[in-house]
C-alpha cells in the first residue's frame, strides 16, 4: 500500500500536469485517499504551503520564464497565469520575485559572471541539435531540496527499489527531469525527479508485475511526455551543468526559430557510475523542450 506521502505526490503531479486547469478538490482528494474535508489540511502538512499557493506558485514561476525566454505579450502572460488584470498579475508577481513583470522582460537571462562566461564558447551553441523524442515509460523517485542534495537521494531510492524488487535495469537509461530553476525557486521547494526507462512495450500503459511492490518503496511507474528537443552534450561536473543550459537559452535560443515549450527539461546521463569516473569524463545530454 502506498503511504501517505506517495499519494500527497501524486496529488503534486496531477496539479503539475494540468496546471491551466481550475483545482478539483474532490478529485485531488480521492488521488490522497481522504476526505475532503481534511485533505487542505493534510496537503499543507507535507508540502508546506497550501494546494492553491503550490498552484499559484507555479503558474507564476512558469510566468517567469515565459517572461524571460518567449514573445508572449504581458496580458497573454498575466492570463494564461490566471489573471484577468495586469495589475493584480503585476501585484502578485512582485510579492513573489521582489520584481515586476516589465523589469523582468527587459532584464532577460541573468547575467554571468566572469567565470561562468569564459566556459561559454561559440563552439558549444553549433553543437545544439534538434531533435525529436517519442515519449517514454520510466521508473520515477522524486525528491525536494537543493540539486545537489535532491538529485542523489533520489537516485539511491531508485536503484536500491529496483534491486530489492530484482529488477534489471542494465539497460535503462538515467534520465532526470528538472522541474524549477534554482534562481527562482526556493531551494527547499526545488523537484528532481530521477528516471529508469522502461522497455518500448511498457510505453502503452502496462504496468510491471513489481509495480504494487515499487510503489510501496516510493517508487512510480509513468510516462515521459515527447516531443521536440533541442540537445546540447555536457562534458565535466553535474555541478557545471547550469552553464550548458545558458548556452541553450541565454546565446542558442534567441537565434534560433524556436520558442520554448512548456513541458520539463530533460537531462540523460551516459555514466551509471558516476563516482568511478574522472569529472571530466562524465557525459550529460541536457534536452530543453521547444516547438
Amino acid at each position: 500500500m502506498a503511504s501517505q506521502q506517495q499519494r500527497i505526490n501524486t496529488v503534486k503531479r496531477q496539479v503539475e500536469q494540468t496546471l491551466d486547469s481550475q483545482l478539483d478538490i474532490d478529485q485531488l482528494a480521492a488521488l490522497a485517499c481522504v476526505s475532503r474535508f481534511h485533505f487542505c489540511r493534510l496537503f499543507h502538512a507535507y508540502v508546506g504551503e497550501s494546494i492553491y499557493a503550490y498552484r499559484k506558485r507555479l503558474l507564476l514561476e512558469r510566468s517567469l520564464n515565459h517572461l524571460r525566454f518567449s514573445q508572449q505579450s504581458l496580458v497573454d502572460i498575466a492570463n494564461q497565469s490566471g489573471y484577468q488584470n495586469q495589475a493584480s498579475f503585476n501585484k502578485a508577481f512582485k510579492q513573489q520575485f521582489e520584481q515586476t513583470p516589465l523589469q523582468v522582460r527587459n532584464q532577460g537571462w541573468l547575467p554571468l559572471s566572469p567565470e561562468q562566461s569564459n566556459k561559454l564558447t561559440p563552439q558549444a551553441v553549433s553543437q545544439v541539435e534538434v531533435i525529436d523524442l517519442a515519449p517514454q515509460a520510466v521508473l520515477c523517485s522524486r525528491e525536494r531540496g537543493p540539486y545537489t542534495l535532491a538529485a542523489p537521494k533520489a537516485w539511491r531510492q531508485l536503484f536500491r527499489a529496483c534491486n530489492k524488487v530484482g529488477l534489471d535495469t542494465q539497460q535503462s537509461t538515467m534520465i532526470g527531469v528538472s522541474y524549477d530553476d534554482p534562481k527562482v525557486t526556493h531551494p527547499e521547494q526545488v523537484r528532481f525527479d530521477a528516471c529508469l526507462s522502461l522497455p518500448m512495450e511498457q510505453t502503452n500503459h502496462a504496468r510491471l508485475p513489481c509495480t504494487s511492490q515499487l510503489a510501496e518503496l516510493g517508487i512510480q511507474q509513468l510516462t515521459l511526455p515527447g516531443g521536440k528537443f533541442a540537445k546540447l552534450r555536457h562534458h565535466g561536473g553535474y555541478a557545471s551543468i547550469p552553464n550548458s543550459y545558458q548556452v541553450l537559452l541565454r546565446d542558442w535560443l534567441p537565434q534560433s526559430s524556436y520558442q520554448l515549450r512548456d513541458a520539463n527539461c530533460l537531462e540523460i546521463y551516459h555514466n551509471k557510475t558516476a563516482d568511478s569516473i574522472p569529472e571530466q569524463s562524465l557525459i550529460t545530454d541536457l534536452l530543453l523542450p521547444i516547438n
